[in-house]
């Protein structure tokens, strides 16, 4: 407890000038006139379709359409069109999330993207079958040598052959033997 102050004063030394509060942020206030007031665009006064006087009322649509035709707004803007939200400005914003794409960093992905897919179309088609000369098929003569093998390896290091032996009728000393001389080839 006491954090860094705490420590300079146990070291006996004399503590740096705490800094003064940064002042906290103030978003201006947004205070919407519906009245028209101090909003020229809120004004509430005689609309076009409440005007009596015809010759007045075809000058207001002469103007409109003058208006409309340069590309002007119709209506003043109020209040709330003009104002900023506040803290939207992006400047205290977090790490960016998605990395700095530049052209060549996109034809790049672009090129991987169109090797995994030539990969998987060949794939798909069958390019990359192996040859049928290098499966592993063991036929024939070789087929029964190994048989032959693995029973032979398997009798002979097996802890249950002597017993197994012993069961048909072979004494414990000639089946030992026997085991020991299935041994020496394995």
């Amino acid at each position: 407890a006491g954090g860094r102050i705490e420590a300079y004063r146990l070291m006996d030394m004399t503590p740096p000038a705490i800094p003064d509060r940064v002042k906290p942020k103030s978003a201006p206030k947004l205070v919407i006139d519906y009245t028209g007031e101090s909003d020229p665009g809120r004004y509430s006064g005689l609309k076009m379709g409440q005007v009596v006087d015809d010759e007045e009322m075809g000058r207001r649509l002469a103007e409109v359409q003058e208006k409309a035709k340069k590309g002007e707004r119709l209506r003043p803007k109020i209040a709330e069109e003009d104002y900023v939200q506040p803290y939207a400005d992006k400047r205290n914003t977090g790490p960016k999330m998605v990395p700095d794409w530049t052209p060549e960093k996109i034809d790049e992905q672009a090129r991987r993207a169109g090797k995994a897919i030539a990969w998987a179309k060949k794939a798909k088609a069958g390019e990359f079958k192996k040859d049928p000369f290098e499966i592993l098929a063991v036929e024939g003569s070789l087929q029964w040598y190994c048989m032959f093998a693995s029973l032979l390896v398997s009798f002979a290091f097996g802890r249950a052959s002597p017993e197994a032996l012993g069961m048909i009728g072979m004494d414990s000393e000639a089946a030992q033997s026997l085991v020991d001389t299935l041994q020496a080839p394995a």
